[in-house]
């Protein structure tokens, strides 16, 4: 019987790893320093997945990884007042990423 909590588990010890293995390395070198990374979000295309993250509280960066390579590919960087602007307007979807960041902004100025 296949045991879903033991999958969820390892799945997440599994990019857990990657994350700290090739990610963090990767917005160090992109951004000179990591004091925090929030991934905000991720979608699947055929041969990539595209992550989204907030990293140090300033900066919005959109990325795809290869699923063949693990090469990243850079999409776009702004800043956090310009990732505001896009998620304006109304929506289900908007909505809740307004509240996302709002929360992931306040445990960044309370640490």
């Amino acid at each position: 019987m296949i045991n879903e909590a033991n999958i969820a588990q390892k799945k997440t010890l599994d990019f857990q790893k990657f994350e700290k293995e090739k990610l963090y390395p990767f917005f160090k070198e992109e951004f000179g320093y990591l004091n925090s990374a929030f991934i905000l979000g991720e979608n699947y295309d055929q041969y990539a997945i595209i992550y989204y993250y907030l990293i140090n509280g300033k900066y919005f960066i959109d990325f795809d990884v290869s699923t063949i390579d693990q090469s990243i590919t850079i999409n776009s960087i702004i800043s956090v007042d310009e990732y505001k602007k896009e998620i304006q307007g109304k929506g289900r979807a908007k909505k809740e990423s307004r509240e996302y960041l709002d929360k992931i902004m306040k445990e960044i100025n309370f640490k």
